[in-house]
C-alpha cells in the first residue's frame, strides 16, 4: 500500500452530496454544486442503472440495488446525464465556482 509522504498533495473532494435513483428517476433531477464536489449516486431500484454524461465525460458501470457510484466534478459547467439502459432517465449537475 502506498502512503502519502509529508508535503504530498492529496486530492480530496471539497464536499459530498447525494442523488438517489428510485422508481426509474434521479432525485433530485438537477443539482447545483461547487467545483470539487463529489456526487454520490445511490441506486434504490431493483434493476441496474448507470450515470452517463451526454458528452461522454463520465460513465459509471451498471450498478444495482443498494450500490453507489461517486463522481467528483472538478470543472465548472453543466453536465447533463442519463441512464444507458433507460435513456428516458435524465438528470443534470451544474457546477459553479
Amino acid at each position: 500500500m502506498d502512503n502519502p509522504t509529508v508535503g504530498e498533495k492529496i486530492e480530496a473532494p471539497l464536499a459530498e452530496t447525494n442523488v438517489t435513483i428510485q422508481n426509474y428517476a434521479y432525485t433530485p433531477a438537477s443539482i447545483e454544486v461547487k467545483k470539487g464536489t463529489a456526487v454520490r449516486f445511490t441506486n434504490l431500484d431493483k434493476t441496474g442503472h448507470t450515470v452517463t454524461a451526454d458528452d461522454g465525460s463520465f460513465d459509471t458501470p451498471l450498478f444495482s440495488d443498494g450500490e453507489s457510484q461517486t463522481i467528483t466534478f472538478n470543472q465548472i459547467g453543466e453536465f447533463p446525464y442519463y441512464c444507458r439502459p433507460h435513456s428516458y432517465m435524465k438528470g443534470k449537475v451544474i457546477v459553479v465556482e
